[in-house]
């Protein structure tokens, strides 16, 4: 944590350099002269524009003519994106404005394409997203090369979505008396109590993709999938480390016994989650979305009081807190071309984006109403060359405490819809609402999640940010090896000392050349 926290305060001293003192000018001020902006655009099937609309003609291009005096003009738009941005690159045949993925931004910026940003930053961006980009300038300095900033991360979710939890049936867990886990054997025990005396068929759910288990490993002192820094200094896989044989052991153990279904390597997770929702398990590893996986439909099937809640993981077998593993989460950058003479054009509709989908009905200058069509039929995703997206980590402690307190006081928009959805299972019992509430109400997903952040327990990818190319090549094969592997040494058909014969494998088949790409971009050269 204290070399997180160094890392960040470096950063944040290198971006207020970056960002010199430049003249400012109000945002919301609209041109005095109509300006040209053309744009490339991401087309998703998911989108339902209002009749007469289109891509090329629709409510966010009118808004921001009228409210800001800037045309948008689409270029083109594909559901074929990174495939013909990546022709457009290669021949430098660029739009004004359009978003890019990690990737293709370090090839921009490589050739020479994109135009500086800290000027039309630093002039135009409004307070919130400074405030954003402030709060995550991990991200922002992925952009930022010599001194110069050439792109505006879109964020993501945030690393609070990005942990997983124990999830536990609710109606057992109170009619035997379980309130969490403080140690592995506290998961063992609960597994026979439920099994013992609730009827469930298994201790645990597994699938083929075995993500059941990649969650667990921590509780051992691993670090599955991401990479991280080796006993000599180098970055080395952690799905490839040797912490990870404990918890293949445990799994094999949990198989051997019973614990979990002898057909788990056939099965999707779709296929697991119905054991849950037929009450075959009362216990599962998941993601922080499991109030929604879990809750309405659990309701449906097995009784009022019968839906899943998010517990924090055992400490791990050192007795320390469990680290969780995260990988890089932003996905895209919007960036403007060399050459384009309104680059702060470009920030002003990154500003009204955020201005409109965060920031509009917690300020009071629009109602939800007039607010909702921007925002509804995946219509928010259409301006994605503008696009930010939201991490939860503000909305879930407002949610939490207007929910504990009944003070209202939110810093987004996003909040107080959040707030009105989970109101709607606190109040009045509507199942609709319960994936909120347990995501961001007292005890919540998310909300643990944030103080699993401020307790230090996020343990970061060491490639944070472009990924090497040679990772994406070999990826898939490598994946499939360990998974391949892990489930042969859970069936049992292989000792857990055939672990060190599957890292072999992964490193012939194109480990060691990934590795060698790992350290070459982010450690040692």
């Amino acid at each position: 944590m204290k070399r997180f926290l160094t890392l960040y305060l470096a950063v944040l001293l290198a971006l207020s350099c970056v960002f010199a003192s430049a003249d400012t000018v109000d945002w919301t001020t609209p041109y005095e002269e109509p300006v040209d902006i053309h744009v490339a655009l991401l087309e998703q099937s998911n989108h339902i524009f209002p009749e007469g609309e289109d891509f090329f003609n629709n409510m966010w291009w009118d808004y921001f003519r009228e409210n800001y005096n800037v045309n948008v003009i689409v270029d083109w738009v594909s559901n074929e994106y990174n495939t013909k941005l990546n022709l457009a690159i290669a021949s430098g045949d660029l739009s004004d404005a359009f978003h890019c993925s990690p990737v293709q931004l370090n090839q921009l910026m490589d050739a020479g394409l994109l135009a500086p940003l800290n000027e039309a930053y630093e002039s135009t961006v409004s307070d919130t997203v400074r405030h954003m980009m402030d709060f995550r300038a991990d991200a922002v300095d992925v952009a930022v090369r010599d001194g110069t900033m050439y792109g505006i991360p879109w964020l993501s979710y945030g690393l609070e979505c990005m942990t997983n939890f124990l999830w536990v049936r609710k109606d057992w867990a109170e009619e035997t008396g379980f309130t969490g886990f403080e140690t592995l054997d506290d998961l063992t025990n609960l597994m026979d109590t439920f099994m013992n005396e609730k009827g469930a068929q298994y201790g645990l759910t597994l699938e083929k993709g075995l993500s059941a288990f990649t969650a667990s490993a921590v509780i051992f002192d691993a670090q599955p999938g991401i990479w991280v820094e080796g006993k000599d200094g180098t970055l080395v896989y952690g799905s490839t480390q040797p912490e990870m044989k404990d918890a293949l052991q445990w799994w094999a153990d949990l198989y051997a016994n019973g614990y979990i279904r002898s057909d788990f390597g056939t099965m999707d997770q779709s296929q697991a989650n119905e054991d849950v929702y037929n009450g075959k398990a009362g216990l599962t590893f998941f993601y922080q979305w499991g109030g929604w996986a879990f809750g309405q439909d659990m309701i449906k099937n097995q009784g009022e009081n019968s839906y899943m809640i998010p517990y924090e993981l055992p400490k791990d077998v050192n007795g320390e807190l469990v680290q969780y593993p995260v990988t890089f989460d932003v996905g895209n950058y919007n960036v403007v071309r060399q050459g384009y003479e309104h680059p702060e054009a470009a920030i002003k509709l990154i500003d009204a984006y955020c201005y409109l989908m965060n920031e509009a009905v917690a300020l009071g200058t629009m109602t939800a109403e007039e607010v909702l069509p921007y925002n509804t039929n995946e219509m928010q995703h259409v301006p994605n060359a503008f696009k930010l997206e939201f991490g939860s980590y503000d909305d879930a402690h407002d949610v939490c405490d207007a929910l504990e307190t009944g003070v209202e006081k939110f810093r987004s928009g996003y909040g107080i819809i959040y707030y009105n959805e989970a109101k709607a299972w606190t109040e009045n019992g509507d199942p609709t609402g319960l994936g909120r509430y347990l995501q961001m109400g007292p005890g919540g997903s998310v909300r643990m999640a944030c103080d699993q952040i401020d307790r230090g327990q996020i343990h970061r990818d060491a490639v944070w940010g472009a990924t090497p190319q040679a990772v994406l090549d070999y990826g898939s094969t490598l994946k499939d090896i360990l998974t391949e592997g892990f489930t042969m040494i859970i069936l049992g058909n292989e000792s857990v000392d055939y672990f060190d014969t599957v890292v072999e494998s992964w490193k012939a088949a194109g480990g060691d050349v990934v590795t060698a790409a790992v350290n070459e971009m982010y450690g040692n050269k």
